[in-house]
């Protein structure tokens, strides 16, 4: 099982370069983490599997009867790296993390399967809580402001830059009996947040039972790609309430095509975002 996670910082960060995050707070049962694939060009991207969850044995909870929280005070967070999120805070069980891949400039084939979900073992999410007074700026593609997520049975966000689309569509959910009921999940802003790449929403808060998370995938120059979504028809669990507060003054801003300004979703039995822009209501389809 994860542990309790308390995290807190008041300092000026500033990152460059690719996947160069500003804040990551995890808490995560049935293994997972942090993971980052830089490649050279010639390497085929279809060796490279998302898989965001556990693959067998028991799984694990993000300890359901605990807080874990993120307090971030006044300073700034800036990064100026494609896929570079301000703040990152994930309480998961089931096993996932954060995981991107990155071309070093070259076009690549599409990526091998992606699937946000616990293959086997499971597990529940904990409940999350982030306050954040620092100003967040982002500054390309699929650099998100603030993640917050608490999922049951596994996922998290993946990431890709630099590849292809492909056929394979991007599962989310959880396989059968490896579901698990996800925490509730605050997220309060008393300072403005501000993104400009595609795809680079604002603020993504996320309590998902089931299995799940979000995913994006970009070409070398930055455009989204149009993916394919499927649903597992096995993934159970229920989500949790989700509680997005922005203060007055704390002004949330994007200029990206297809960046929100807030994301809050509640899902039960596997889901998430796959990609920005407009929404489609069945899965299956290429789209968002």
């Amino acid at each position: 099982n994860g542990g309790e996670l308390t995290f807190a910082s008041a300092s000026t960060i500033t990152t460059y370069g690719r996947f160069a995050p500003g804040v990551v707070g995890q808490t995560i049962g049935g293994g997972g983490g942090y993971a980052s694939v830089t490649a050279a060009a010639g390497m085929s991207a279809a060796d490279v599997m998302f898989q965001l969850g556990s693959l067998g044995g028991t799984g694990g909870a993000a300890d359901p009867s605990q807080l874990s929280t993120v307090a971030i005070g006044a300073g700034t967070i800036t990064t100026t790296g494609k896929i570079s999120d301000g703040i990152v805070a994930q309480a998961i069980g089931g096993g996932g993390g954060l995981a991107r891949f990155v071309s070093d400039g070259a076009q690549l084939p599409p990526l091998g399967p992606v699937t946000l979900g616990a293959l086997a073992g499971g597990g529940a999410g904990a409940t999350i809580g982030v306050t954040n007074g620092s100003a967040i700026v982002t500054r390309a593609s699929g650099s998100v402001g603030a993640i917050a997520q608490s999922i049951g049975g596994g996922g998290g966000t993946a990431q890709a830059y630099g590849v292809a689309a492909g056929a394979s569509p991007i599962t989310l959910g959880a396989a059968a009996g490896a579901g698990g009921a996800a925490g509730a999940v605050t997220f309060e802003t008393t300072a403005g947040i501000s993104t400009s790449g595609v795809n680079a929403h604002g603020i993504v808060a996320q309590s998902i039972g089931g299995g799940g998370g979000l995913f994006q995938a970009f070409d070398n120059a930055g455009n989204a790609l149009a993916l394919k979504v499927a649903g597992s028809a096995a993934a159970n669990g229920n989500g949790g309430a989700v509680d997005v507060k922005v203060d007055a003054g704390a002004d949330i801003m994007t200029t990206g095509n297809g960046a929100h300004g807030i994301i809050a979703q509640s899902v039960g039995g596997g889901g998430g975002i796959v990609g920005g822009g407009a929404f489609a209501n069945t899965l299956g389809q290429t789209g968002s």
